[in-house]
């Protein structure tokens, strides 16, 4: 069974523009275990219970909120989500190219591969060759999960780290991969 792209878009630098999928490159290896109750062996359902109210409830009846003060919250909907103008919803924007030697994979948290839509075979074709001639790879940006992360748009083969890796959520990264300009930012902002 073909796996399904999780995230569809286009990487862009300068004029170039290539539309792409995205898809999870690596898999759990560990075996899933599930509580399970005792009596009869299903699986418990997860319960919401509010202590002030002395109620349960269901996620329906749930939002999210951010504590600015001890007990004070800012209610965010969804409308709220979609009007923070992230350039990178719908693209990877590589913000400049370092030699992959430079990128130390500590710094990685996850692997996807990238695929080029049909229109897009030939300019990701040329990328990748050029990306693999030259050794280096994309230092970008891409929005996902509803954060942003920084990523490496490599050839295949060109990085320890493989294909395409998401880095790391360490302010750090920008001292220590050699990054310059708007390309150092932490792996999630």
């Amino acid at each position: 069974m073909m796996a399904r792209a999780f995230w569809k878009g286009a990487i862009s630098f300068g004029m170039v523009v290539i539309p792409v999928r995205m898809y999870i490159a690596t898999g759990s290896r560990t075996l899933p275990l599930h509580l399970l109750h005792k009596k009869c062996l299903t699986r418990p359902k997860h319960v919401l219970f509010c202590e002030p109210d002395n109620e349960y409830f269901s996620i329906k009846d749930t939002v999210r909120g951010y504590e600015y003060t001890k007990g004070q919250y800012v209610v965010l909907d969804e409308t709220d989500f979609q009007k923070v103008p992230i350039r990178t919803a719908r693209a990877i924007e590589i913000k400049g190219f370092v030699q992959s030697k430079e990128i130390d994979p500590v710094y990685f948290y996850d692997c996807h591969c990238l695929e080029p839509e049909e229109l897009g075979v030939k300019p990701f074709s040329l990328l990748r060759q050029i990306l693999l001639k030259t050794g280096r790879v994309g230092v970008a940006k891409v929005s996902f999960q509803k954060r942003e992360h920084l990523m490496l748009p490599a050839a295949a083969g060109a990085h320890p780290g493989a294909a395409h890796a998401a880095l790391s959520g360490r302010s750090s990264v920008s001292q220590r991969a050699g990054v310059s300009g708007g390309a150092g930012h932490s792996g999630r902002t």
